[in-house]
Protein backbone atom coordinates (compact mmCIF):
# COMPACT_ATOMS: atom_id res chain seq x y z
CA UNK A 1 0.00 0.00 0.00
CA UNK A 2 1.24 3.20 -0.81
CA UNK A 3 2.07 6.09 1.45
CA UNK A 4 -1.22 8.30 0.27
CA UNK A 5 -4.23 7.65 -0.85
CA UNK A 6 -6.51 8.80 -3.20
CA UNK A 7 -10.68 7.74 -2.54
CA UNK A 8 -12.86 7.52 -5.40
CA UNK A 9 -16.54 8.31 -4.97
CA UNK A 10 -17.37 4.43 -3.47
CA UNK A 11 -14.92 4.59 -1.68
CA UNK A 12 -15.53 7.48 -0.10
CA UNK A 13 -18.83 6.77 0.29
CA UNK A 14 -18.24 3.33 1.73
CA UNK A 15 -15.31 4.04 4.10
CA UNK A 16 -16.21 7.40 5.26
CA UNK A 17 -19.88 8.49 5.26
CA UNK A 18 -21.26 5.12 6.03
CA UNK A 19 -18.43 3.64 8.17
CA UNK A 20 -19.24 -0.41 7.05
CA UNK A 21 -16.08 -1.27 5.72
CA UNK A 22 -13.30 -1.09 8.47
CA UNK A 23 -10.39 -2.39 6.03
CA UNK A 24 -10.94 0.54 4.01
CA UNK A 25 -10.70 2.39 7.13
CA UNK A 26 -8.01 0.53 8.56
CA UNK A 27 -5.78 1.55 5.16
CA UNK A 28 -7.02 5.45 5.61
CA UNK A 29 -5.90 5.65 8.76
CA UNK A 30 -2.35 4.08 8.23
CA UNK A 31 -2.06 6.42 5.08
CA UNK A 32 -0.03 9.11 4.98
CA UNK A 33 -2.23 10.79 3.01
CA UNK A 34 -5.52 10.95 2.09
CA UNK A 35 -6.71 12.89 -0.77
CA UNK A 36 -10.50 12.81 -3.16
CA UNK A 37 -11.46 15.73 -5.76
CA UNK A 38 -14.67 17.70 -6.57
CA UNK A 39 -15.46 15.37 -8.61
CA UNK A 40 -16.05 12.47 -6.13
CA UNK A 41 -17.84 15.43 -4.03
CA UNK A 42 -19.98 15.98 -7.09
CA UNK A 43 -20.63 12.12 -7.60
CA UNK A 44 -22.13 12.45 -4.31
CA UNK A 45 -24.17 15.23 -4.60
CA UNK A 46 -25.59 14.15 -7.24
CA UNK A 47 -26.34 10.46 -6.19
CA UNK A 48 -25.99 9.23 -2.83
CA UNK A 49 -26.81 12.35 -0.81
CA UNK A 50 -29.41 13.16 -3.60
CA UNK A 51 -31.09 10.02 -2.43
CA UNK A 52 -30.78 10.56 1.19
CA UNK A 53 -32.04 14.16 0.94
CA UNK A 54 -35.31 12.76 -1.37
CA UNK A 55 -35.93 9.83 1.22
CA UNK A 56 -35.46 12.61 4.23
CA UNK A 57 -38.10 14.59 2.35
CA UNK A 58 -40.63 11.67 2.23
CA UNK A 59 -40.36 11.24 5.85
CA UNK A 60 -41.67 14.44 6.74
CA UNK A 61 -45.12 13.53 5.15
CA UNK A 62 -45.47 10.31 7.20
CA UNK A 63 -46.61 9.71 10.35
CA UNK A 64 -44.77 7.14 11.90
CA UNK A 65 -41.55 5.09 11.36
CA UNK A 66 -43.83 1.80 10.19
CA UNK A 67 -45.14 4.68 7.43
CA UNK A 68 -40.76 4.79 6.59
CA UNK A 69 -40.23 1.32 6.18
CA UNK A 70 -43.62 -0.02 3.60
CA UNK A 71 -42.75 3.22 1.66
CA UNK A 72 -38.85 1.66 1.49
CA UNK A 73 -40.59 -1.76 1.07
CA UNK A 74 -42.51 -0.55 -1.85
CA UNK A 75 -40.01 0.75 -3.96
CA UNK A 76 -38.91 -2.75 -5.27
CA UNK A 77 -41.65 -2.27 -7.44
CA UNK A 78 -41.64 1.28 -8.14
CA UNK A 79 -40.07 3.54 -10.71
CA UNK A 80 -37.66 4.95 -7.80
CA UNK A 81 -36.30 1.21 -7.52
CA UNK A 82 -32.79 2.50 -8.16
CA UNK A 83 -33.25 4.69 -5.06
CA UNK A 84 -33.85 1.54 -2.65
CA UNK A 85 -30.20 0.73 -1.75
CA UNK A 86 -29.43 4.20 -0.28
CA UNK A 87 -32.55 3.88 1.43
CA UNK A 88 -31.55 0.95 2.91
CA UNK A 89 -28.75 1.96 3.66
CA UNK A 90 -30.07 4.81 5.65
CA UNK A 91 -32.24 3.44 7.85
CA UNK A 92 -29.25 0.66 8.55
CA UNK A 93 -27.26 3.73 9.94
CA UNK A 94 -30.34 4.77 11.78
CA UNK A 95 -30.86 1.13 13.37
CA UNK A 96 -27.30 1.08 14.72
CA UNK A 97 -27.57 4.50 16.36
CA UNK A 98 -30.73 3.85 17.90
CA UNK A 99 -30.09 1.00 18.89
CA UNK A 100 -27.09 2.94 21.43
CA UNK A 101 -30.21 4.46 23.22
CA UNK A 102 -32.06 3.99 26.25
CA UNK A 103 -35.92 4.03 25.73
CA UNK A 104 -36.26 6.22 28.68
CA UNK A 105 -33.81 8.43 27.15
CA UNK A 106 -35.47 8.62 23.77
CA UNK A 107 -39.15 9.22 25.69
CA UNK A 108 -37.08 12.36 27.50
CA UNK A 109 -35.75 13.47 24.04
CA UNK A 110 -39.06 13.43 21.69
CA UNK A 111 -41.25 13.37 24.65
CA UNK A 112 -44.10 11.55 25.87
CA UNK A 113 -45.64 9.61 22.18
CA UNK A 114 -45.97 6.64 20.76
CA UNK A 115 -42.37 4.55 20.01
CA UNK A 116 -43.36 5.05 15.83
CA UNK A 117 -43.71 8.19 16.17
CA UNK A 118 -40.40 8.34 18.26
CA UNK A 119 -38.63 6.28 15.91
CA UNK A 120 -39.80 8.59 12.79
CA UNK A 121 -38.73 11.83 14.79
CA UNK A 122 -35.36 9.73 15.78
CA UNK A 123 -34.68 8.39 12.00
CA UNK A 124 -35.26 12.55 10.51
CA UNK A 125 -33.05 13.89 12.99
CA UNK A 126 -29.97 10.95 12.47
CA UNK A 127 -30.83 11.63 8.50
CA UNK A 128 -31.10 15.59 8.81
CA UNK A 129 -27.65 14.93 10.55
CA UNK A 130 -26.30 12.91 8.08
CA UNK A 131 -27.12 15.35 5.26
CA UNK A 132 -26.39 18.36 6.88
CA UNK A 133 -22.70 17.14 7.97
CA UNK A 134 -21.65 14.84 4.76
CA UNK A 135 -19.09 17.30 3.41
CA UNK A 136 -17.57 18.13 6.73
CA UNK A 137 -17.48 14.58 7.54
CA UNK A 138 -15.66 14.31 4.24
CA UNK A 139 -13.26 17.03 5.04
CA UNK A 140 -12.57 16.18 8.75
CA UNK A 141 -10.91 12.56 6.74
CA UNK A 142 -9.55 13.67 3.63
CA UNK A 143 -6.55 15.97 3.81
CA UNK A 144 -6.60 17.57 -0.01
CA UNK A 145 -8.92 17.83 -2.61
CA UNK A 146 -8.10 17.61 -6.44
CA UNK A 147 -9.77 19.58 -8.60
CA UNK A 148 -7.89 19.98 -11.52
CA UNK A 149 -10.73 20.43 -13.87
CA UNK A 150 -12.33 23.06 -12.07
CA UNK A 151 -15.37 20.97 -11.40
CA UNK A 152 -18.82 22.96 -9.48
CA UNK A 153 -16.13 25.05 -7.67
CA UNK A 154 -19.62 26.32 -5.66
CA UNK A 155 -20.96 22.86 -4.98
CA UNK A 156 -22.98 23.39 -1.65
CA UNK A 157 -24.20 21.27 0.76
CA UNK A 158 -28.29 20.62 0.97
CA UNK A 159 -29.92 23.45 2.89
CA UNK A 160 -33.34 23.08 4.97
CA UNK A 161 -35.80 25.44 3.61
CA UNK A 162 -38.99 25.30 6.40
CA UNK A 163 -38.76 21.27 6.80
CA UNK A 164 -37.26 20.19 3.22
CA UNK A 165 -34.17 19.79 1.91
CA UNK A 166 -33.28 21.78 -1.09
CA UNK A 167 -30.40 20.02 -2.79
CA UNK A 168 -29.36 22.79 -5.69
CA UNK A 169 -27.12 23.64 -7.26
CA UNK A 170 -27.78 19.98 -8.72
CA UNK A 171 -26.68 19.30 -12.44
CA UNK A 172 -23.81 20.54 -14.30
CA UNK A 173 -25.03 23.36 -16.22
CA UNK A 174 -26.49 24.95 -13.20
CA UNK A 175 -23.58 25.93 -11.75
CA UNK A 176 -22.27 29.53 -12.36
CA UNK A 177 -18.78 28.21 -13.15
CA UNK A 178 -17.81 26.92 -16.12
CA UNK A 179 -15.82 23.89 -15.46
CA UNK A 180 -11.94 23.34 -17.47
CA UNK A 181 -12.85 19.67 -18.39
CA UNK A 182 -11.69 20.53 -22.13
CA UNK A 183 -7.65 21.55 -20.88
CA UNK A 184 -8.26 18.39 -18.17
CA UNK A 185 -8.06 16.11 -20.97
CA UNK A 186 -6.00 17.88 -23.40
CA UNK A 187 -2.97 18.09 -20.70
CA UNK A 188 -3.95 14.02 -20.06
CA UNK A 189 -4.55 13.27 -23.60
CA UNK A 190 -2.20 10.34 -23.25
CA UNK A 191 -3.50 8.77 -20.45
CA UNK A 192 -7.25 8.71 -21.95
CA UNK A 193 -5.94 7.35 -24.95
CA UNK A 194 -3.66 4.48 -23.15
CA UNK A 195 -6.83 3.75 -21.05
CA UNK A 196 -9.18 3.71 -24.03
CA UNK A 197 -6.81 1.14 -26.00
CA UNK A 198 -6.76 -1.10 -22.78
CA UNK A 199 -10.80 -1.17 -22.30
CA UNK A 200 -11.18 -1.99 -25.77
CA UNK A 201 -8.72 -5.03 -25.62
CA UNK A 202 -11.14 -6.46 -22.87
CA UNK A 203 -12.88 -9.46 -23.77
CA UNK A 204 -15.58 -9.19 -21.47
CA UNK A 205 -17.08 -5.67 -21.56
CA UNK A 206 -20.00 -4.98 -19.76
CA UNK A 207 -22.48 -2.62 -20.15
CA UNK A 208 -20.78 0.38 -18.12
CA UNK A 209 -17.54 -0.48 -19.66
CA UNK A 210 -18.99 -0.49 -23.11
CA UNK A 211 -20.35 3.12 -22.13
CA UNK A 212 -17.31 4.24 -21.09
CA UNK A 213 -15.63 3.34 -24.72
CA UNK A 214 -18.07 5.08 -26.40
CA UNK A 215 -17.39 8.15 -24.14
CA UNK A 216 -14.23 8.23 -24.37
CA UNK A 217 -13.80 7.94 -28.08
CA UNK A 218 -16.36 10.40 -28.26
CA UNK A 219 -14.35 12.78 -25.82
CA UNK A 220 -11.15 12.24 -27.72
CA UNK A 221 -12.73 12.90 -31.18
CA UNK A 222 -14.17 16.53 -29.81
CA UNK A 223 -10.79 17.48 -28.53
CA UNK A 224 -9.18 16.41 -31.58
CA UNK A 225 -11.46 18.57 -34.04
CA UNK A 226 -10.76 21.55 -31.14
CA UNK A 227 -14.28 21.78 -30.56
CA UNK A 228 -14.97 22.06 -26.30
CA UNK A 229 -16.35 20.36 -23.55
CA UNK A 230 -17.62 21.48 -20.38
CA UNK A 231 -21.02 22.06 -17.99
CA UNK A 232 -22.53 24.86 -19.89
CA UNK A 233 -22.30 22.40 -23.08
CA UNK A 234 -24.99 19.94 -24.36
CA UNK A 235 -21.83 17.34 -24.22
CA UNK A 236 -21.58 17.79 -20.78
CA UNK A 237 -22.89 14.46 -20.18
CA UNK A 238 -19.74 12.95 -21.74
CA UNK A 239 -17.68 13.43 -18.62
CA UNK A 240 -20.27 11.40 -16.19
CA UNK A 241 -20.30 8.40 -18.54
CA UNK A 242 -16.19 8.18 -18.17
CA UNK A 243 -16.23 8.77 -14.84
CA UNK A 244 -13.69 5.81 -13.90
CA UNK A 245 -11.17 7.14 -16.25
CA UNK A 246 -11.14 10.32 -14.83
CA UNK A 247 -10.59 9.15 -10.97
CA UNK A 248 -7.90 6.98 -12.03
CA UNK A 249 -6.08 10.35 -13.84
CA UNK A 250 -7.00 12.34 -11.47
CA UNK A 251 -4.15 11.27 -8.16
CA UNK A 252 -0.61 11.27 -8.62
CA UNK A 253 1.20 8.41 -10.06
CA UNK A 254 3.04 7.41 -6.42
CA UNK A 255 -1.09 7.22 -4.52
CA UNK A 256 -3.05 4.47 -4.34
CA UNK A 257 -6.44 4.45 -5.67
CA UNK A 258 -9.04 2.98 -2.96
CA UNK A 259 -11.70 1.29 -4.38
CA UNK A 260 -13.88 -1.69 -3.76
CA UNK A 261 -14.61 -1.77 -7.57
CA UNK A 262 -11.29 -3.79 -8.52
CA UNK A 263 -13.23 -5.42 -11.92
CA UNK A 264 -13.85 -2.36 -13.61
CA UNK A 265 -10.41 -0.05 -11.70
CA UNK A 266 -8.31 -2.42 -12.38
CA UNK A 267 -7.62 -2.40 -16.58
CA UNK A 268 -8.18 1.53 -15.97
CA UNK A 269 -5.35 1.85 -13.86
CA UNK A 270 -3.04 -0.69 -15.25
CA UNK A 271 -3.25 1.25 -18.72
CA UNK A 272 -1.44 4.49 -16.64
CA UNK A 273 0.55 1.95 -14.19
CA UNK A 274 -1.45 3.70 -11.04
CA UNK A 275 -1.77 1.42 -8.51
CA UNK A 276 -4.89 0.43 -6.97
Amino acid sequence: MADSVYLETNALIDSILKGWYPELSDIIKKASGVSTSQYSKMEIKKGFLHKWVWLYNKAVRCKSFEDISLFISNLTSSPDRYYLGACVDAVSIFETYYSKNKPSELKEQYGDINEGEIRLNAFKSNLRTQIQLCFNTIATHVKETHNPMQCFKDLKAPFLEKEMFINKPLKCDESEDRCNITQYILDNKDDFEKILKQLEALEEKDKETKKRISSLKEILKLIKNDRPISNHHQNQGLCWDCSDAIHAVIPPRDSTLLTRNEWHFKPICEAIGLTN
